[in-house]
């Protein structure tokens, strides 16, 4: 029987975020992994958003940034 490693599965997480603070930064760290890609999508009321600053705390993960719409939360 062949065995299956963790580290073949890749997985993928959407972060759907209205802002940028200490909360998000704390979440993307936590996942990143190299098995992981994560997608973010900033809604786009939020003015000021810089996702190379958000790109460079990953380490391992793929990151990617969504096309921003107008989200009603």
């Amino acid at each position: 029987m062949n065995k299956i490693s963790i580290e073949s599965f890749r997985m993928a997480y959407l972060i759907i975020a209205h802002k940028v603070d200490e909360g998000l930064f704390h979440l993307i760290r936590a996942l990143d992994y190299l098995g992981n890609d994560i997608f973010i999508h900033m809604d786009v009321k939020l003015k000021e958003w810089d996702f190379f600053k958000i790109k460079s705390i990953v380490t391992y993960s793929k990151i990617y940034q969504t096309e921003r719409t107008n989200v009603v939360w």
